[in-house]
């Protein structure tokens, strides 16, 4: 059960243990990431480290290469609307702090969300990219992915919508 509850959040491999007498510690994980060379087609879940020491999550970012994405590839009007059942986490989640929620989350959307390659309307973009935000904070790959040089919390997710590191 364990092992395909880690393969669900992007994990090849899970293995637990009991008690390590050395160490004291009830449980020894080992989590290993699917890797990836020169992924194509592939989308970068970026986050922003808040002052509060929190995550939020500044967009799910399409990507043709490691250098070059789409951006703004459906001429399309946001309907704010389509976000209702969903309003209570964005705002949690995915919120700006240099103007309107509203504006921040049209920008993305119309940015990102309209050349994501698995054909999601606005509620999936946005449902599908606060699920894999909460994933990724349990996994605590935030602080895995998070280049403190660049400021950037870049998170490699395939089509798929697994995890994955990318190998040199």
């Amino acid at each position: 059960m364990f092992n395909s509850f880690w393969k669900y959040l992007g994990y090849e491999d899970y293995e637990a243990t009991t008690k390590n007498k050395e160490t004291n510690s009830f449980f020894s994980k080992k989590k290993t990431l699917l890797e990836e060379q020169n992924p194509t087609n592939f989308y970068y879940l970026s986050l922003i480290f808040e002052e509060d020491n929190k995550w939020s999550i500044h967009g799910l970012w399409p990507q043709y290469t490691l250098t070059k994405y789409p951006r703004f590839c459906k001429n399309q009007e946001f309907n704010i609307n389509k976000l209702d059942p969903i309003m209570d986490r964005l705002k949690q989640e995915w919120y700006s702090n240099r103007g309107p929620d509203e504006t921040f989350w049209e920008h993305e959307y119309l940015k990102h969300g309209t050349c994501n390659f698995n054909n999601f309307n606005e509620f999936n973009y946005f449902k599908t990219t606060l699920d894999l935000f909460d994933k990724s904070i349990a996994l605590d790959l935030p602080n895995e992915f998070y280049n403190s040089e660049t400021n950037k919390c870049l998170i490699p997710v395939n089509k798929e919508l697994k995890f994955f590191r990318i190998s040199k």
